[in-house]
């Protein structure tokens, strides 16, 4: 991470993450996907495949960086 001002950050919509999501999955090889990935900063996961959930409002914290590491 290059840029940590979050004012430059582009902002997306849920249904702009998930479609950026699914290309990197959709992606035929692993430099395609290095590609997309750098271009957007968004990779896919199988979170995407629940209806209720928001990618550009929930966080996944780890348990052992959350609690463990403080």
């Amino acid at each position: 991470i290059n840029n940590l001002d979050k004012k430059s950050w582009p902002r997306r919509d849920d249904a702009e993450f998930r479609i950026l999501a699914e290309k990197w999955r959709d992606a035929p090889d692993t430099a395609h996907r290095e590609q997309l990935f750098k271009s957007s900063g968004v990779r896919y996961s199988v979170l995407l495949e629940l209806p209720y959930w928001r990618p550009t409002r929930y966080g996944v914290i780890d348990t052992m960086h959350n609690l463990f590491l403080g």
